[in-house]
This record gives C-alpha cells, sequence and structure tokens, in this order.
C-alpha cells in the first residue's frame, strides 16, 4: 500500500490558468518542490514567480525561485520557497530507481479533473488526499533521463510524483515526474462511415515520465 508520507508530499498547484500537481523531496536538508515545466509555458518559464499550492482548505501564494534542467526539452522543474520555508514535513522518501524492473507495478499520484474539491482530505488536515492509480514500467530511454509506463494519464496529474516498491527491501521510492501521455488523432465519422473534418485525441495509455534522476542533476546545480 501507498505510505502515508508519499500521500502527504503531493499537493495540487495552480499557476496562471494552469492547474497541475506536485510534490515535496528532500535533498541535503533542504525540502523542494518538484512539478511540470510546462505548467510555467505561458510565463516563459520566470526564474522566480508566485504559486497557488490547496492545502489547510485554501490555495495559499507561496513565492519561489524555479530550477530548469540544462536541457531545455525535460518537462520538469525544481522549485525552491523564498524565504526558504518548508510547506510539509520533511519525510525524506527516497528518491532513486535503485530495485526498479521492467515490467514492474507503479503507482502515480496527483489530482486529475477537479476532483480535489470532492475528495476526502488527509487524516487530521483540510489537505484533500491526492488520486493514487497503477500502471506497468514498460520502458526506459537509452540515458534512463525518461521512462514510459503503460497505464491511464489524466489532465491534472502533470508534475505529480511516480513511485515503487522496491521488491528486495520493500522501500517505497520516488522515480519520477509525471509529464504527459500519448495520444493518436482518430477521425470523427459521421453515422453512415463518411469522413469529417474532425478529429479526436484518443488516449494510448503510454505514460511519459521524467526520470528522478533528471531531477536530481538539477538539484546538483544548485548546490
Amino acid at each position: 500500500m501507498i505510505t502515508n508520507k508519499m500521500l502527504q508530499s503531493v499537493f495540487r498547484v495552480r499557476f496562471g490558468n494552469k492547474t497541475g500537481s506536485a510534490f515535496t523531496i528532500e535533498y541535503k536538508n533542504l525540502q523542494y518542490i518538484v512539478t511540470a515545466k510546462h505548467l510555467f509555458s505561458d510565463a516563459k518559464y520566470p526564474s522566480e514567480c508566485n504559486i497557488q499550492i490547496l492545502r489547510n482548505g485554501r490555495y495559499e501564494s507561496v513565492h519561489v525561485l524555479l530550477y530548469y534542467h540544462i536541457n531545455s526539452n525535460v518537462d520538469a522543474v525544481v522549485l525552491k520557497t523564498t524565504p526558504y520555508a518548508t510547506i510539509a514535513p520533511l519525510f525524506h522518501n527516497e528518491i532513486s530507481l535503485d530495485g526498479i524492473v521492467l515490467g514492474q507495478d507503479v503507482y502515480f499520484l496527483g489530482f486529475p479533473y477537479n476532483y480535489d474539491s470532492i475528495v476526502a482530505n488527509l487524516p487530521n488536515e483540510k489537505t484533500p488526499t491526492p488520486f493514487v492509480k497503477k500502471a506497468i514500467l514498460s520502458g526506459f530511454t537509452e540515458k534512463s533521463e525518461e521512462f514510459f509506463l503503460d497505464g491511464i494519464n489524466n489532465p491534472g496529474f502533470s508534475g505529480g510524483l511516480v513511485c515503487f516498491k522496491d521488491s528486495k527491501t520493500s522501500v517505497f521510492k520516488i522515480a519520477g515526474v509525471i509529464n504527459s501521455y500519448r495520444f493518436d488523432k482518430k477521425p470523427v465519422l459521421t453515422e453512415d462511415g463518411s469522413a469529417t473534418s474532425y478529429y479526436i485525441c484518443e488516449n494510448t495509455g503510454i505514460i511519459h515520465v521524467c526520470s528522478i534522476l533528471t531531477v536530481l542533476s538539477i538539484l546538483e546545480q544548485i548546490v
């Protein structure tokens, strides 16, 4: 079962007109927030800004510094509060791919659509509990900067964490950041089967994930 430490690390976030998911990690005794880079595309990827984090029953404004990967195609960003403050307890969830196995079950956590308004809150808190969905680890890129899951991603999960249970140690570890899902354009037909000029975007079940190794490389640039 997913640990409370994982559940309590995940938050719904808002920036401008975009909403998504984010999670906290600890690195060298400091807490950082991790989310998807594309949430900041409309603002042309600022170096600092105010984001809104849903916790304690309301959206709270938090000023952050933003750190991106040197590869502009990496869809992950690390945020540091300024002035520095923690937004969740220091859980020290392990951030590693050690022990992950191709074909194993993994889990991704976040806030799809607007379900945050109706899901139960975390125990003893007014912060909504993230959705938990399961997928299968399907493949890695050559340098393990990105990997792929077989599952159904939904809008709102972007920036949420992906975790797995190490089969040797039984420890849950954070493996990556949800980015997007692959879709196919399917033509819309009339009742008699004739083609139209319209298409729908069909979810293929292939989920793109930014590896936690890439997040660690961003953190190494900060400190």
